[in-house]
C-alpha cells in the first residue's frame, strides 16, 4: 500500500446536500478536481484560511479509519509524541516541523476523537487544536501561530463508501509569506483526499 504524503508546504460530490457543506454558511467554494471539492473560510487572527475538503471514498470507513490514523506520513516530521492523556479518546500531542527553508516550528495539539453508530455503520471524527493546556519539555524552534483541524468519516451507500470532510489550518506565523503559503495549503488538500482515495 502506497503512503500518503502530506506535504509541509501543507500544507460537489453528486449526492452531497449543500447544508452538509456550507452549513456554517462561512464557506466559499475554491474548486473541484477530480471528484474532490475544496473550500475556504477565513481563520480569526490569521492570514492563512481555514481549509475543508470533500470526497467520497469507495471503502467502509474502518477501512479508511485505519489508514488516516495508522498510514499518513507527514513530510518534515522531526518529533511527534503523546505527552499526556487527557481521558478517554483525548490526548495531548507534541509535533515538531522543519525542513531546509525556514526554521522548525512546534507545538502541542490537543487531540480528540470518537466513534458513533450512524445507520447501523461506524462514523468517526477526529479533531486537533492548538492548546496551553499542556506544554513540551525543552520544545525546540518557533511556535506556529494556529492550528486546528478535523477528520470527519461518514457512512454512505449501505456502509460501502465513506464521505471524508477534512478540515485543516495551520499558520506558521514568523516571515513565511502568508499568500504563498495559503496557494500550498489549499492546492494540498487536493492531494490528501486523492491519496487516500486512491490508497485506502
Amino acid at each position: 500500500m502506497t503512503q500518503t504524503t502530506i506535504l509541509f508546504a501543507v500544507i460537489t460530490i453528486a449526492g452531497l446536500a449543500a447544508s452538509d457543506i456550507n452549513a456554517e454558511k462561512k464557506w466559499q467554494k475554491h474548486g473541484s478536481e477530480d471528484g474532490i471539492s475544496v473550500f475556504t473560510a477565513r481563520f480569526p487572527a490569521s492570514s492563512v484560511p481555514n481549509v475543508k475538503a470533500v470526497t467520497i471514498v469507495d471503502a467502509p470507513t474502518e477501512k479508511v479509519w485505519q489508514y488516516i490514523t495508522s498510514t499518513i506520513q507527514i513530510n518534515g516530521l522531526k518529533d511527534k509524541r503523546t505527552i499526556d492523556s487527557c481521558g478517554t479518546g483525548c490526548d495531548y500531542v507534541y509535533v515538531r516541523l522543519g525542513n531546509w527553508m525556514i526554521t522548525d516550528r512546534h507545538y502541542v495539539i490537543k487531540v480528540n476523537w470518537r466513534v458513533s453508530d450512524v445507520n447501523g455503520y461506524p462514523g468517526y471524527v477526529r479533531e486537533w487544536a492548538q492548546t496551553s493546556e499542556r506544554q513540551a519539555n525543552n520544545p525546540e524552534g518557533m511556535p506556529v501561530r494556529s492550528i486546528q483541524g478535523s477528520w470527519t468519516l461518514t457512512p454512505v451507500n449501505n456502509g460501502k463508501q465513506t464521505r471524508i470532510t477534512y478540515i485543516n489550518h495551520l499558520d506558521l506565523g514568523g516571515s513565511v509569506p502568508a499568500s504563498l503559503f495559503s496557494r500550498g495549503f489549499v492546492n494540498n488538500a487536493y492531494d490528501i483526499l486523492k491519496n487516500i482515495r486512491n490508497n485506502a
